[in-house]
Protein backbone atom coordinates (compact mmCIF):
# COMPACT_ATOMS: atom_id res chain seq x y z
CA UNK A 1 0.00 0.00 0.00
CA UNK A 2 0.97 3.72 -0.79
CA UNK A 3 1.89 5.92 2.01
CA UNK A 4 1.72 9.54 1.88
CA UNK A 5 3.55 11.69 4.72
CA UNK A 6 1.23 13.90 5.87
CA UNK A 7 2.80 16.42 9.01
CA UNK A 8 4.50 13.84 11.25
CA UNK A 9 1.21 11.31 10.50
CA UNK A 10 1.60 8.40 7.73
CA UNK A 11 -1.92 8.26 6.65
CA UNK A 12 -3.17 5.31 4.21
CA UNK A 13 -5.29 7.00 1.44
CA UNK A 14 -9.18 5.91 2.31
CA UNK A 15 -9.34 5.27 -1.67
CA UNK A 16 -7.16 2.12 -1.05
CA UNK A 17 -9.08 0.57 1.83
CA UNK A 18 -12.41 0.98 0.01
CA UNK A 19 -10.79 -0.42 -3.17
CA UNK A 20 -9.82 -3.20 -1.74
CA UNK A 21 -12.95 -4.10 0.42
CA UNK A 22 -15.58 -3.16 -1.94
CA UNK A 23 -15.49 -5.48 -4.32
CA UNK A 24 -15.46 -2.89 -7.44
CA UNK A 25 -13.62 -3.23 -10.90
CA UNK A 26 -10.46 -2.73 -9.36
CA UNK A 27 -10.86 -4.47 -6.46
CA UNK A 28 -8.80 -7.90 -5.29
CA UNK A 29 -11.82 -9.90 -5.40
CA UNK A 30 -12.85 -8.84 -9.05
CA UNK A 31 -9.56 -9.89 -10.62
CA UNK A 32 -9.78 -13.08 -12.47
CA UNK A 33 -8.23 -15.66 -11.27
CA UNK A 34 -6.66 -17.48 -15.06
CA UNK A 35 -3.69 -19.90 -14.66
CA UNK A 36 -1.39 -20.16 -17.16
CA UNK A 37 0.98 -22.96 -18.66
CA UNK A 38 3.94 -21.83 -19.84
CA UNK A 39 5.74 -23.50 -22.73
CA UNK A 40 9.49 -21.98 -22.16
CA UNK A 41 11.47 -25.06 -20.73
CA UNK A 42 13.88 -22.39 -18.33
CA UNK A 43 10.39 -21.11 -17.19
CA UNK A 44 8.64 -24.46 -16.05
CA UNK A 45 11.92 -25.68 -14.85
CA UNK A 46 12.12 -22.65 -12.02
CA UNK A 47 8.53 -23.92 -11.04
CA UNK A 48 9.19 -27.20 -10.77
CA UNK A 49 12.31 -26.90 -9.38
CA UNK A 50 11.00 -24.46 -6.15
CA UNK A 51 7.49 -26.30 -6.17
CA UNK A 52 9.04 -29.20 -3.30
CA UNK A 53 10.79 -26.18 -0.97
CA UNK A 54 7.41 -25.13 0.54
CA UNK A 55 6.30 -28.64 1.96
CA UNK A 56 9.62 -29.62 3.06
CA UNK A 57 9.64 -26.45 4.84
CA UNK A 58 6.27 -26.78 6.70
CA UNK A 59 7.08 -30.70 7.49
CA UNK A 60 10.57 -29.49 9.03
CA UNK A 61 10.65 -30.69 12.87
CA UNK A 62 12.18 -27.13 13.78
CA UNK A 63 13.55 -23.60 13.19
CA UNK A 64 16.77 -25.13 12.22
CA UNK A 65 15.73 -27.23 9.66
CA UNK A 66 13.28 -25.11 8.08
CA UNK A 67 16.32 -22.13 8.09
CA UNK A 68 18.27 -25.41 6.48
CA UNK A 69 15.84 -25.65 3.28
CA UNK A 70 15.28 -22.06 3.33
CA UNK A 71 19.47 -22.33 2.75
CA UNK A 72 18.93 -25.16 0.38
CA UNK A 73 16.21 -23.01 -1.81
CA UNK A 74 18.27 -20.23 -2.13
CA UNK A 75 21.29 -22.09 -3.47
CA UNK A 76 19.11 -23.95 -6.40
CA UNK A 77 18.02 -20.29 -7.30
CA UNK A 78 20.91 -18.76 -7.30
CA UNK A 79 22.05 -21.90 -9.29
CA UNK A 80 19.50 -21.71 -11.76
CA UNK A 81 19.84 -17.72 -12.47
CA UNK A 82 23.23 -18.21 -13.56
CA UNK A 83 22.67 -20.80 -15.34
CA UNK A 84 20.27 -19.28 -17.42
CA UNK A 85 22.34 -15.94 -17.27
CA UNK A 86 19.59 -14.47 -14.84
CA UNK A 87 17.61 -13.51 -18.04
CA UNK A 88 14.00 -14.42 -19.33
CA UNK A 89 13.26 -14.86 -22.27
CA UNK A 90 9.20 -14.89 -23.83
CA UNK A 91 7.92 -15.87 -20.59
CA UNK A 92 4.20 -16.17 -19.96
CA UNK A 93 2.16 -14.84 -16.88
CA UNK A 94 -0.77 -13.17 -16.08
CA UNK A 95 -0.94 -9.11 -15.51
CA UNK A 96 -2.28 -9.30 -12.14
CA UNK A 97 -1.83 -5.64 -10.95
CA UNK A 98 -1.03 -2.43 -12.85
CA UNK A 99 -0.40 0.64 -10.31
CA UNK A 100 1.07 3.87 -10.85
CA UNK A 101 1.94 6.83 -8.66
CA UNK A 102 -0.35 9.68 -8.08
CA UNK A 103 -0.64 11.20 -11.15
CA UNK A 104 0.69 8.20 -13.00
CA UNK A 105 4.44 10.02 -13.55
CA UNK A 106 5.67 6.03 -13.16
CA UNK A 107 3.91 2.65 -13.42
CA UNK A 108 4.32 -1.08 -11.84
CA UNK A 109 3.51 -4.35 -12.73
CA UNK A 110 2.71 -7.46 -11.07
CA UNK A 111 2.90 -11.17 -13.80
CA UNK A 112 1.55 -14.23 -12.34
CA UNK A 113 2.80 -17.41 -13.21
CA UNK A 114 1.11 -20.64 -12.67
CA UNK A 115 3.05 -23.15 -14.01
CA UNK A 116 3.52 -27.04 -12.83
CA UNK A 117 1.02 -26.20 -10.27
CA UNK A 118 3.77 -23.58 -8.26
CA UNK A 119 2.52 -19.96 -8.17
CA UNK A 120 5.15 -17.31 -8.61
CA UNK A 121 4.56 -13.43 -9.01
CA UNK A 122 7.32 -11.44 -11.16
CA UNK A 123 7.10 -7.76 -9.86
CA UNK A 124 8.55 -4.39 -11.13
CA UNK A 125 8.42 -1.75 -9.08
CA UNK A 126 8.13 1.24 -9.71
CA UNK A 127 9.94 1.31 -13.11
CA UNK A 128 8.36 2.39 -15.85
CA UNK A 129 8.27 6.50 -16.67
CA UNK A 130 5.42 8.40 -18.24
CA UNK A 131 6.22 8.35 -21.83
CA UNK A 132 8.65 5.25 -22.08
CA UNK A 133 7.55 2.34 -24.41
CA UNK A 134 6.72 0.12 -21.70
CA UNK A 135 4.54 2.20 -20.17
CA UNK A 136 2.67 2.31 -22.98
CA UNK A 137 2.23 -1.10 -23.57
CA UNK A 138 1.06 -1.25 -19.74
CA UNK A 139 -1.76 1.68 -20.63
CA UNK A 140 -2.88 -1.31 -23.39
CA UNK A 141 -3.33 -3.78 -20.83
CA UNK A 142 -5.65 -5.13 -18.58
CA UNK A 143 -5.39 -7.05 -15.02
CA UNK A 144 -5.82 -10.86 -16.26
CA UNK A 145 -4.53 -10.27 -19.45
CA UNK A 146 -2.20 -12.90 -20.80
CA UNK A 147 1.49 -11.93 -21.61
CA UNK A 148 4.87 -12.92 -22.97
CA UNK A 149 7.46 -11.22 -20.93
CA UNK A 150 10.98 -10.67 -20.81
CA UNK A 151 13.77 -8.77 -18.89
CA UNK A 152 16.53 -10.03 -16.30
CA UNK A 153 16.53 -11.35 -12.91
CA UNK A 154 18.92 -9.53 -10.20
CA UNK A 155 21.59 -11.57 -8.30
CA UNK A 156 20.65 -11.77 -4.16
CA UNK A 157 23.57 -13.29 -2.07
CA UNK A 158 21.00 -13.99 0.15
CA UNK A 159 18.31 -15.14 -1.70
CA UNK A 160 20.22 -16.50 -4.88
CA UNK A 161 17.66 -14.51 -6.61
CA UNK A 162 16.05 -10.79 -5.68
CA UNK A 163 13.16 -11.66 -3.60
CA UNK A 164 10.92 -9.33 -2.06
CA UNK A 165 8.91 -11.99 0.27
CA UNK A 166 9.28 -11.01 4.06
CA UNK A 167 9.81 -14.07 5.67
CA UNK A 168 11.26 -17.65 4.64
CA UNK A 169 8.06 -19.25 4.42
CA UNK A 170 6.90 -16.66 1.67
CA UNK A 171 9.54 -16.99 0.21
CA UNK A 172 9.61 -20.58 -0.44
CA UNK A 173 5.33 -20.09 -0.50
CA UNK A 174 5.34 -17.67 -2.82
CA UNK A 175 8.27 -15.83 -4.32
CA UNK A 176 8.08 -12.12 -5.76
CA UNK A 177 10.85 -11.89 -7.54
CA UNK A 178 11.78 -8.60 -8.46
CA UNK A 179 12.02 -8.23 -12.42
CA UNK A 180 13.91 -5.65 -15.16
CA UNK A 181 11.33 -6.12 -17.48
CA UNK A 182 12.52 -5.01 -21.25
CA UNK A 183 9.70 -6.59 -22.97
CA UNK A 184 5.94 -7.07 -22.04
CA UNK A 185 3.84 -8.29 -24.82
CA UNK A 186 -0.31 -9.52 -24.90
CA UNK A 187 -0.56 -13.42 -25.76
CA UNK A 188 -4.26 -12.14 -27.13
Amino acid sequence: MRRMLVGSAIVLPAFVLVACCCGGPGSFSSRPNVPVQSQVKEQNELHEGLRAFPEQYRNAPNEIKKSEIFRQANAWKAGFGQRIGFALRNWEGVVSDISTTQGGGMASVSIRSDARGFRIDYLSGMQFKRGTPLYQVLESLAEGQKVYFSGSLKPDETRGIKEMSFTEHGSLDRPEFFVQFTEIRSRQ
